[in-house]
Protein backbone atom coordinates (compact mmCIF):
# COMPACT_ATOMS: atom_id res chain seq x y z
CA UNK A 1 0.00 0.00 0.00
CA UNK A 2 1.39 3.66 -0.68
CA UNK A 3 2.37 5.50 1.87
CA UNK A 4 2.52 9.00 2.02
CA UNK A 5 5.24 9.99 4.77
CA UNK A 6 8.36 10.99 3.91
CA UNK A 7 11.57 8.41 3.08
CA UNK A 8 14.51 7.56 4.40
CA UNK A 9 17.44 6.35 1.63
CA UNK A 10 20.21 4.79 2.62
CA UNK A 11 23.16 2.89 0.90
CA UNK A 12 24.13 -0.19 1.81
CA UNK A 13 25.69 -3.79 0.93
CA UNK A 14 23.59 -6.50 -1.16
CA UNK A 15 24.24 -8.71 2.06
CA UNK A 16 22.59 -5.98 4.53
CA UNK A 17 19.72 -6.17 2.24
CA UNK A 18 19.41 -10.20 2.29
CA UNK A 19 19.60 -10.48 5.76
CA UNK A 20 16.95 -7.74 6.09
CA UNK A 21 14.61 -9.28 3.98
CA UNK A 22 15.30 -12.59 6.08
CA UNK A 23 14.62 -10.87 9.45
CA UNK A 24 11.49 -8.86 8.24
CA UNK A 25 10.32 -12.05 6.81
CA UNK A 26 10.64 -13.87 10.05
CA UNK A 27 8.90 -11.21 12.19
CA UNK A 28 6.15 -11.22 9.19
CA UNK A 29 7.18 -7.53 8.28
CA UNK A 30 7.85 -5.63 4.96
CA UNK A 31 11.59 -4.25 4.82
CA UNK A 32 10.56 -1.16 5.32
CA UNK A 33 7.90 -1.72 8.36
CA UNK A 34 11.18 -3.70 9.73
CA UNK A 35 13.24 -0.61 9.13
CA UNK A 36 10.72 1.50 10.87
CA UNK A 37 10.62 -0.81 13.84
CA UNK A 38 14.51 -0.89 14.27
CA UNK A 39 14.30 2.85 14.04
CA UNK A 40 11.87 3.82 16.58
CA UNK A 41 13.91 0.89 18.93
CA UNK A 42 16.82 2.97 18.73
CA UNK A 43 15.10 6.26 19.54
CA UNK A 44 13.61 4.73 22.42
CA UNK A 45 17.10 3.59 23.84
CA UNK A 46 18.22 6.34 23.51
CA UNK A 47 15.88 8.56 24.69
CA UNK A 48 16.47 5.94 28.08
CA UNK A 49 20.14 7.16 27.84
CA UNK A 50 20.14 10.55 27.10
CA UNK A 51 16.50 11.82 27.87
CA UNK A 52 13.44 13.12 25.58
CA UNK A 53 15.23 14.33 22.11
CA UNK A 54 13.26 17.54 21.91
CA UNK A 55 12.69 18.61 18.32
CA UNK A 56 12.11 21.84 16.41
CA UNK A 57 8.98 21.11 15.00
CA UNK A 58 6.40 18.91 16.20
CA UNK A 59 4.53 16.91 13.27
CA UNK A 60 0.98 17.05 12.91
CA UNK A 61 -0.80 14.03 10.96
CA UNK A 62 -4.51 14.15 9.70
CA UNK A 63 -6.36 11.04 10.18
CA UNK A 64 -4.78 8.90 7.26
CA UNK A 65 -1.11 10.23 8.63
CA UNK A 66 -0.72 12.40 5.61
CA UNK A 67 1.71 15.55 6.99
CA UNK A 68 -0.64 19.11 6.65
CA UNK A 69 1.23 21.08 4.21
CA UNK A 70 2.79 23.22 7.22
CA UNK A 71 4.41 19.89 8.54
CA UNK A 72 5.94 19.06 5.21
CA UNK A 73 7.33 22.56 4.98
CA UNK A 74 8.12 22.45 8.46
CA UNK A 75 9.72 18.90 8.12
CA UNK A 76 12.23 20.46 5.37
CA UNK A 77 13.85 23.28 7.31
CA UNK A 78 17.60 23.53 7.47
CA UNK A 79 17.52 20.75 5.00
CA UNK A 80 18.26 21.74 1.08
CA UNK A 81 15.27 20.42 -0.43
CA UNK A 82 15.05 17.46 -2.79
CA UNK A 83 18.45 16.26 -1.21
CA UNK A 84 17.57 15.63 2.21
CA UNK A 85 21.48 17.46 3.04
CA UNK A 86 21.64 19.30 6.26
CA UNK A 87 22.56 23.28 4.39
CA UNK A 88 25.09 23.54 7.26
Amino acid sequence: MPSNLPVIKANTSYENISKMKVIAKQNKRSIAKELEWLIEKHIEEYEKEHGEIKTLVTITTDKDTNFTEKAKESFNLGFEKGTGKNKD
